[in-house]
């Protein structure tokens, strides 16, 4: 039992209504606007939206749908589910439906009801609605019908709808109740023109008079109150109750059964706790509860039981009857209506229960007021283990022993063995047997030999079991068998220890490796010293003392015995690494094998058609074929050691191992791991690779047990996984056993499973492929077959082993205008065509020939069926496009559930020239998008051509101004000097590098008016062009002016005069002017607006500062000049702004004070040539080959001395 809450994922704490669709899916209604969608592992809840909301929420509920509590749900044919919902406060609720993605608002109405062709009915108190959907993806269709009174201009204003019902005929009925005080019940009927005989089944019900199309009322009965509920009997004959009121109509006449005195028409004197309500049990009975007291109709009576004060809610599978009480508490009643206990007691608490809801696995699921407890009354996994207290008996203490190693089964009782339990003293083990909830126990001390030596391996001591009808362990070094009053101790007699007893005894002389019975019910002992004992089948506590075992001869060191089908035996011989045949035919020559080996084998194959043929050893490392004696082929393998090894049936050899199931067929070794079969879902793998233990059930089905991964199970073809999640005490198996009754039983770390394959639990069938032209095997998502190539398409459905046989199947395809399932009955497909020899048949059988079926040749398609090896093949022809949903259902022989159903949801597209009005907007947008994208393309195409010709036409304007900038290049360096003055006296030199094509910089050397020389350096505002213009014409007004001036402030006062007003906008020029004396050995010097010129004497660094402004920047501006002395040595240093403002990659400047560091260090001895080398070197080692941007000019004097 488990109950799930708001905390799981409901909506609401109280569950009024629980509904499963025909996807095996569970929904939950609630009390708070909203449902929630179960599909057996998680909950996914839909929220109610506001009516005014205008986007739809994340949780897929558009507004207005689902407001209010829940009081129905439906499934429509297309599989759509319906909800109506209503406050109790509101007079009017509201239909929502779920198209599979969103839940929408449909409509209002106060009740709804699904027709027997699958259509929905919603019922308002003056209107009748048919909700009409054309298809799958079709929005519903309201066709309205008002609902009249007895005649047209009768009133309806008063008139309450409480109920609608559709009899098997196919006519509604409506009931309710009409006036404001006193309330008068009111029966209504409705049939559809075109429907009107749609189901009527002549002969088999009571005749009744056919109402007339559209609605009929019936006034021949006056009684009071309100009708509530309406049914019909297996005979034909309408129910129609409410509080204290119950008629019966047999198609002519009504007959009221209640009340039952007359004159009784105060129902206000009592309280009614529920609305009234029908049920109809398996035996014929008619129950029906008034919401106070329930009564059922034998066929002849109204009865009514005295203990009996609850309302009938349900009735399961087994014929048991479910109730709850006026406190919401639940009962149950058998078919004979004794009260029966039930599993569930106390579980539910003190909630009140609203509902109780079978699900098709057999599941109860409970709606109350804490939210839904789902309840299993025949589960086919229990647990037996710590729960187990109370019906321990003696000194049994099951329940505090949980690691259980081994099961199995003496006469009808199951036995646990539990894990030994290890100490320094002593080793205790302990033996369960059980039967119906009781428990017996006995144990065994074994205490250590004296003076021998404790090894490690005794913390995990050996504990085996044989199989067959005679239970032999080996514990201790010591023998016991099983039996019905407890263990017997075998040593040259029996020594009985009973139920209830503890034995203690000392450990044997050598400890046991193997224990097994063989074909013919001998015991076989091997025993750690390599001693191999065998005891007659005969031999039991009643054989005479001094029981002797026939002893091998003696094989020196046997670590190792396998057993063959045959009865043989295989001996390993630890010492010699011989492997040694015992036969049963010659039991004193035993078969020695040629070769050696290594390590002992870890199993033993052979054909079992050939019983002294080829016998295939498994090594850990190794496959060795032997033929007699001699090995013949040898194979490399990997094997990990093995926990338990089986023969199947089909004669393959199982091997449980840590690291997968191994098995081997003669011909291949194949490894089943948690690898191997990843690209299965987790519910049909491998989860670890540990097996521990592999038995074969008796219906050809393989177990293995997995330490930490719980059960897995194989058909031959699928592997099935149980875990702790599914119901098992532990993840941890040690052992499995399969009973008589056959019931699986699996030893857990946390106690014994016990495991019924009759109750379901593990899939007994699945969908596995859908075929067309292409098979299709991934089934879990949708399918979107081609358009051509689907004239039949085929369904396989395979019933899985052990319990393939006796199925019989129901199914569907949800997508067609028809409602209802295809029934094949386990008989039907018996008579199938089927596979003969291996080929498969060309017939198909029609399902026209099932006493069930859905009707769809209507639609135009036509199913049929196959058996191909077992596996039903569902065939459809004529499916047209569309989307469809294909459901089936299998059910089990004498087992009325099933497990959830099988879905493969799949479309059909139409073909293309069906669907030019879909595709004619597409078609229409694409053949403008070609349009566009050729005008684009065109566009482009001739922007393209524009450009290019635009770039042809720039490039040519850039190679004529590159020429001119040439040429004017060469213009402006013809105007420098190209050579330094002719002086003894002073030695001169200059340079000047533009930063563009055509600088502003320039210096000039020219004679004045009184015949000396003069030295020009002048940097124009502006780069390029305009200042190499501004460059030249002061060098021409320079010149000019210098043939009439002999001063050097005179000179800069008069060309600024004549610079002024030819100077464009806010167009400059700095110049340093120098006029050599070599009379006099004076320099007279002005500047106007350059650097400061530097000048070197000996090892001082002096800056000539004198500084007017740039000339041309304003009208009558006097310039001053400075005269001083230029001594032998002595080095004067003109330059323009380019050089102390030189960037380096960092940005930094170069600046004046580098400049003055740099001319320090120049030799005295250097030429005005070398220091501007000197200069120019260092500049160029400071910007490192970064870009610069302004003009470059040095012009050097140097005072020559009289030694030079």
């Amino acid at each position: 039992m488990e109950t799930y809450t708001v905390a799981d994922g409901l909506v609401g704490p109280i569950v009024p209504v629980i509904f499963q669709d025909s996807r095996g899916v569970l929904w939950f209604g609630s009390d708070r606007g909203g449902v929630s969608r179960f599909d057996g592992t998680t909950f996914l809840p839909y929220m109610a939206s506001p009516i005014t909301l205008e986007e739809v929420p994340a949780s897929g509920v558009h507004a207005g749908a689902l407001l209010g509590r829940t009081r129905q749900i439906v499934e429509d044919k297309w599989g759509h589910i319906w909800f109506l919902t209503r406050d109790d406060s509101e007079e009017t609720g509201y239909v929502s439906r779920f198209d599979g993605i969103s839940i929408k608002l449909v409509g209002t109405g106060n009740l709804l009801i699904l027709d027997s062709w699958g259509d929905v009915w919603v019922s308002e108190n003056r209107w009748l609605t048919k909700y009409v959907t054309s298809g799958v993806q079709k929005r519903p269709e309201a066709h309205r019908n008002a609902i009249e009174g007895k005649v047209p201009d009768q009133s309806t204003e008063t008139l309450t709808i409480n109920v609608i019902f559709q009899s098997e005929d196919g006519t509604f009925w409506l009931g309710g109740s009409e006036g404001t005080r006193e309330k008068s019940a009111v029966i209504l009927s409705f049939r559809e023109a075109h429907r009107a005989d749609a189901n009527e089944k002549a002969g088999t019900r009571t005749p009744r008079i056919q109402p007339n199309i559209g609605f009929t009322r019936y006034d021949t009965l006056k009684v009071a109150g309100a009708i509530e509920a309406i049914t019909e009997d297996t005979s034909g004959n309408l129910w129609f109750g409410g509080y204290n009121l119950l008629l019966k109509f047999d198609g002519k006449t009504f007959d009221q059964m209640l009340p039952l005195r007359s004159g009784q028409s105060n129902l206000e004197q009592y309280r009614s706790l529920s609305q009234a309500a029908f049920q109809m049990d398996t035996k014929g009975r008619l129950w029906f509860s008034d919401g106070r007291i329930t009564r059922w109709w034998d066929g002849s009576q109204l009865q009514t039981a005295s203990n009996m004060q609850e309302v009938f809610k349900i009735e399961d599978a087994w014929g048991n009857l479910w109730f709850t009480d006026e406190r919401g508490e639940v009962h149950q009643y058998d078919a004979t209506l004794k009260l029966t206990p039930y599993r569930a007691s106390g579980g539910l608490g003190i909630d009140r229960v609203h509902t109780i809801f079978e699900a098709i696995n057999g599941d109860l699921w409970f709606g109350h007021d804490n939210g839904a407890t789902v309840f299993n009354p025949i589960p086919a996994i229990q647990n037996h283990g710590t729960g187990i207290g109370s019906g321990v008996r003696g000194k049994s203490n099951f329940a505090l022993w949980t690691d259980i190693v081994t099961v199995f089964e003496i006469d009808g009782y199951i036995w646990f063995v539990n894990k030994p339990i290890f100490s320094e003293d002593v080793t205790q083990y302990t033996f369960f047997r059980y039967r119906n909830e009781l428990f017996d126990q006995v144990s065994v001390f074994i205490k250590p030999r004296p003076g021998r030596i404790r090894r490690l391996s005794d913390r995990n001591p050996n504990l085996f079991v044989t199989d067959g009808e005679h239970r032999w362990m080996a514990f201790g070094g010591h023998i016991f068998k099983a039996d019905a009053t407890g263990l017997s101790w075998l040593t040259n007699r029996f020594q009985r220890i009973p139920f209830q007893t503890d034995l203690e005894i000392e450990h044997a002389e050598s400890p046991i490796n193997a224990l097994h019975t063989d074909a013919n019910d001998k015991l076989w002992v091997l025993y750690e010293n390599g001693r191999v004992q065998s005891y007659r089948k005969t031999i039991g506590p009643v054989t005479a003392i001094n029981i002797q075992p026939d002893t091998l001869p003696r094989l020196i060191k046997v670590t190792k015995m396998l057993k063959m089908p045959s009865g043989d035996k295989w001996f390993y011989n630890a010492v010699t690494g011989k492997l040694i045949r015992w036969n049963v035919s010659e039991p004193h020559k035993p078969a020695v094998l040629k070769r050696n080996s290594n390590a002992a084998p870890l199993g033993v194959w052979q054909n079992p058609k050939e019983l002294y043929g080829k016998v295939t050893f498994l090594f850990p490392d190794a496959l060795k074929t032997y033929l007699d004696k001699e090995l013949i082929t040898t194979n490399d393998i990997e094997l990990a050691s093995v926990n338990a090894s089986l023969i199947s049936h089909e004669g393959d050899l199982w091997l449980a191992t840590s690291h997968g199931a191994v098995r081997y067929d003669g011909k291949r070794l194949i490894t089943y791991t948690t690898k191997s079969t990843s690209q299965h879902p987790r519910k049909e793998r491998f989860l670890v690779d540990n097996v521990q233990d592999v038995i074969e059930d008796s219906h050809g089905s393989l177990w293995f047990a997995t330490k930490g991964g719980g059960i897995v199970r194989y058909d031959g073809e699928t592997f099935d996984t149980l875990t702790t999640k599914d119901g098992l005490a532990h993840n941890n198996i040690s052992k499995i056993y399969e009973s008589a009754d056959k019931d699986i039983w699996f030893a857990t770390e946390g106690g014994v499973t016990q495991y019924t394959p009759t109750r379901g639990g593990l899939p007994f069938y699945r969908l596995t492929a859908l075929q067309t032209d292409k098979t299709y095997t991934e089934l879990s998502s949708n399918i979107t077959l081609p358009a051509r190539g689907n004239k039949h398409i085929t369904f396989y459905v395979r019933g899985i082993s052990s319990l393939r046989e006796n199925l019989s199947y129901q199914f569907k395809i949800i997508g067609l205008e028809s409602p209802g399932w295809t029934e094949l009955s386990a008989e039907e497909f018996s008579l199938l065509p089927a596979s003969v020899s291996g080929v498969l048949s060309t017939r198909w059988f029609p399902a026209s020939g099932l006493a069930t079926q859905q009707p769809t040749h209507n639609d135009g398609v036509h199913q049929e069926f196959q058996n191909q090896n077992g596996m039903l093949c569902i065939r459809y022809t004529g499916l047209k496009a569309g989307t469809y949903s294909f459901i089936v259902k299998a059910f089990r022989k004498d087992w009325p559930y099933t497990q959830p159903p099988a879905v493969v949801d799949f479309s059909i597209p139409p073909p293309f020239w069906a669907q030019w009005r879909t595709y004619l907007p597409t078609l229409m947008f694409m053949t403008i998008v070609l349009a566009l994208i050729g005008r684009l393309f065109i566009t482009r195409r001739r922007t393209v051509q524009l450009r290019n010709e635009m770039s042809q036409k720039e490039e040519a304007e850039i190679q004529r101004i590159r020429a001119e900038l040439d040429e004017a290049q060469n213009i402006q360096m013809g105007l420098l000097p190209t050579e330094s003055p002719d002086s003894k006296e002073f030695d001169i030199a200059g340079m000047s590098v533009p930063a563009t094509q055509v600088g502003g910089d320039f210096y000039e050397y020219l004679t004045v008016a009184n015949g000396q020389t003069a030295i020009a350096v002048a940097d124009a505002a502006g780069k390029g062009l305009r200042g190499a213009m501004n460059a030249v014409l002061t060098n021409g007004m320079l010149h000019e002016v210098a043939r009439f001036r002999s001063d050097a402030d005179v000179i800069l006062t008069d060309l600024n005069a004549g610079l002024v007003p030819r100077m464009y906008g806010l167009n400059f020029i700095a110049l340093n002017l120098a006029i050599l004396n070599e009379f006099e050995k004076r320099i007279d010097y002005a500047n106007g607006g350059q650097p400061y010129p530097i000048l070197k004497r000996g090892t001082e660094i002096i800056e000539i500062e004198n500084s007017d402004l740039p000339l041309g920047s304003m009208k009558r501006v006097r310039y001053e000049s400075i005269t001083f002395d230029f001594a032998e040595g002595d080095v004067l240093i003109f330059h323009s702004d380019g050089l102390i403002e030189a960037l380096n990659p960092d940005e930094e400047m170069y600046g004046t004070e580098r400049l003055k560091a740099l001319v320090s260090q120049i030799r005295n001895e250097c030429t005005a040539e070398e220091v501007i080398q000197h200069i120019v070197e260092d500049v160029q080692r400071f910007v490192e080959g970064a870009e610069q941007y302004d003009d470059l000019t040095l012009v050097v004097i140097k005072r020559v001395s009289a030694s030079e």
